[in-house]
């Protein structure tokens, strides 16, 4: 079974950039959770809002998901 190195931090930090370099030392897979953000997650950014505990949990069920797959790759 393959491993899951999984950044979780504040915008800027610099998540992308880590993971990037992991990706080319270590060959691992990059993908960025951001990409799979839900529509009402996006409106809540545009907005300034927080997410809510639902927002959060259907989102993390994507994520979940998507790592799901990308492990079997």
């Amino acid at each position: 079974m393959s491993e899951v190195v999984f950044l979780f931090g504040v915008a800027g930090a610099g998540k992308n950039w880590v993971a990037e370099r992991l990706s080319a030392r270590f060959g691992y897979h990059f993908y960025d959770a951001d990409l799979d953000l839900t529509p009402a997650m996006r409106r809540a950014i545009e907005r300034r809002e927080l997410f809510t505990d639902e927002m959060r949990a259907e989102f993390f069920s994507l994520v979940a998901d998507r790592i799901a797959v990308l492990r079997r790759v």
